[in-house]
Formats: C-alpha cells, structure tokens, sequence
C-alpha cells in the first residue's frame, strides 16, 4: 500500500487529506441542529462556490434554525468554506457509489439536498433520493456539445433527471438539452444563471485602489489580467502581452494560470520570452513589483476580485481548448466588473453571450496571440471602442439580474410546498 494511504489509516499526516480519505468514503461527522433542518449544497469547483453565497444569505435569512452544510470534492473550496459564516458544516464529497454515498446520506441526514452548476455524481444523487431527501439542480448551464460527454452519458444512463425535483436552468440551450436527454417538461424551470448575480464581487474605487497597491500597479498604468490560463496556451498569452508592450510600453500583466500548480509554468513562460516575473505570494503589502515585471497569481480564491482592477480581461481555455468539449473558463465573472473582455474561440459553454459581444466587436475573439495582441491594445487606445464593448458587456450582465432571486424562489417551493 503507498506510503501515504499508510500514514491517513494511521491517523497521521495533513489533516485535510485525512479528512479527504475518510469523508470519500463517506464517514462523516453528523452536523448539529435537527435533522429535519439540514440543506446540503453540493459546489464543487469554485465557479460553483461563487455562485451560492447571495443564495445562502438568503436562505439564512429565511431560514435562521436550518443547519448548512456544503460539499464539495475540491480540497481549496472545503478550505476557503470552513470560513464563510452563512456555513456550519464543511465535507467532502463522496465517492460515486452507491453504497458509499448511502451511508453519507444517512449520517448527515439533509432534509433537502441543492446541486449547483451541473450534475456529475449520478449515484450520489439517486441515494438522496432513495433515501427520502428533496433534491435539486439550480443554475444549470447544459451546453448542447456537453451532452456527448462521457461524465454526461453515464449520468443519463442513471435517468439522473428523474431523481431531481426541481430542475432550475440558465438558458434556453440548457432547456432544450435536458429535453433532449428525455426530461419532462414539467421539471424544468429557465430561472437564469447566478454566475452573473455576484453581488459578493462588487467593490468601490478605495477597494480597487487598494487591490493595485497590493500588486504594486501604479495609478494610471494600464492593466491586463488573464484569467485561468491553461499551460497548453500561457506561451502564445504571455507572447500577445510582449507584442501589446511595444504599443503600450507602461502596460502592466496579472497572469493567473488555471490551477496554482501551473505557477511554475507561467513563470518559466515569462521567462521564455525575455520578461521580468515575480509570483504574487512573494510581493509584500504595499511592496512594488519591477515596472515591467508579469505579475503570476499564486493563490487560490483571489482572482474574481482582482478583475476589478483590470482595463482589460483575457479569459483562459479558449485559445487552446482543454478538450474537444472547448467550453471555455468562467466569462462571467470579468463581466460582472463591467470589464471588457477578449477571449478565443473555443468558448462552447458561453456561446449565447459570446455571440453577443462579437456583434459589438468582432475583435472581442482573437485566434492567436498576434490577434490577441492588437484585440487588447485597440481596446486600451480607442476610447470609443472600449465604451461600446463595455456598454454591451453591461447588457449582458442585466440580462441574467434576479437569478438567484428567482432559483432561491424555486427552492422555497420545494422547501415550503402549497
């Protein structure tokens, strides 16, 4: 048996991974507070977690006695949960078996349980259900190129949609693709997308002037953030942002690779290409970075605020796809900034707002880093471009207000049926 798995049977090593290793198996800690007070939430990833904190302050205020308890199988989200106050109780995400996640079930007993984004644990959800719990699905994105998905086929082999109460979708392509996978009509909702109804996010001048302090940006040096760069294109980002420098020379560059393990790649790319680099861990409060140096983010959670201060926004896993799904990493939250945006052309998930920025400027999309390059410094220089695109960016983002009004809603009627 590897070393490690020794040391977590043991009961030694990092408690996070211990707590990982039994939690998948599902042996978890029953919560306090009644059991028929208990609302799970499933966000796994941390588009997911982003998107639940006005709905939970919103089911706390309505909900004051219920005890709330998120799942999620990403060890950096059951880490920045353990923190957030509208939480009383953080696990893991079981593994998806059925007999593993029955026994999860029954220790924490949720009167009802809440996905978020998208269904990926089939077996998980048909053991609530089994086992009495209410379950829904909100702030469903379905792109229609996902339904051929491996993840996707296996979940329609279990019928999934026939274990869910509630079924609360983003757009009229998740619509028309549960449809497509045999879900009744009766179980859908178009209640929109909370990736866009961020209120968390939203920060004043003070908060923008003290987050370019903290990187040691300069008032008046323009900014280029971009955002959750896969490796299979940090090369062809960080050479776009050598070419715009000639035509901006002050231009300052926040890298954020996708993973923080991907640090090392990034700065390894900067380097390739004859710049400067310094990772934002090593840059001390109210410290500067070297003028021209690309500024790589290390951490983890911290990216959805630091595009306020952006001037422009690159969204990453669309110049090279991750995978021949090329649905593309989150466009919401630059767009909630009111940031402009330029992105590739691999963004299969967010096709119904990409459309719509490219009918503003067709340069919103750039195919490589030559593209890439001209797209940003055009957006800096032309002061009209950049309101247009802005104006549109402003359309798209009150388009999807109210969702989680409207998906809280939803679940008050499964919670308090009439």
């Amino acid at each position: 048996m590897p070393r490690l798995w020794l040391k977590v049977l043991e009961g030694k090593g990092e408690p996070l991974r211990r707590k990982m290793f039994w939690e998948r198996l599902g042996f978890v800690a029953p919560p306090a507070g009644a059991a028929d007070a208990r609302i799970l939430i499933d966000a796994n990833g941390h588009g997911e977690y982003g998107q639940v904190h006005t709905f939970l302050r919103q089911f706390r205020e309505r909900y004051p006695a219920w005890t709330v308890i998120l799942v999620s199988w990403n060890p950096e989200i059951v880490e920045l949960a353990g923190r957030n106050p509208s939480i009383d109780h953080v696990v893991f995400m079981p593994w998806d078996v059925g007999w593993i996640a029955r026994r999860f079930f029954r220790a924490l007993a949720p009167k009802v349980y809440v996905t978020v984004d998208q269904l990926r644990m089939p077996a998980v959800l048909r053991a609530a259900k089994a086992l009495g719990v209410r379950t829904m699905l909100v702030s469903a994105s379905f792109p229609d190129v996902y339904v051929e998905s491996e993840a996707m086929k296996r979940a329609s082999a279990f019928q999934f949609h026939r274990d869910l109460d509630r079924i609360c979708v983003a757009d009229e392509e998740a619509r028309a693709s549960f449809r497509r996978i045999g879900c009744d009509a009766d179980r859908l909702r178009l209640t929109g997308y909370m990736k866009y109804d961020l209120e968390h996010l939203r920060t004043t001048e003070e908060d923008r002037r003290a987050l370019r302090r903290s990187l040691g940006v300069e008032d008046g040096e323009p900014i280029w953030v971009a955002g959750s760069v896969r490796p299979g294109e940090v090369h062809a980002v960080v050479d776009a942002y050598a070419r715009a420098r000639r035509s901006i020379p002050n231009l300052r560059f926040l890298l954020a690779p996708r993973y923080v393990p991907d640090a090392d790649g990034a700065c390894q790319a900067a380097a390739d290409h004859g710049l400067a680099w310094v990772r934002r861990t090593a840059l001390t409060p109210g410290g500067a970075a070297a003028g021209d140096a690309v500024i790589v983010l290390d951490t983890y959670g911290e990216l959805s605020r630091l595009y306020a201060i952006a001037d422009v926004v690159f969204v990453g896993n669309s110049l090279v796809p991750a995978d021949r799904y090329a649905l593309g990493q989150n466009l919401a939250e630059p767009l909630v900034h009111g940031m402009p945006v330029v992105f590739g052309p691999h963004m299969n998930k967010w096709r119904a707002v990409t459309s719509l920025l490219k009918d503003a400027w067709p340069g919103v999309e750039a195919a490589d880093s030559s593209e890439l390059a001209t797209s940003v410094v055009k957006l800096l220089q032309n002061t009209e471009l950049r309101t247009r695109v802005q104006q549109r960016v402003a359309e798209v983002v009150a388009r999807n207000r109210g969702a989680v009004e409207r998906n809280f809603a939803a679940l008050v009627e499964l919670i308090e049926p009439s």
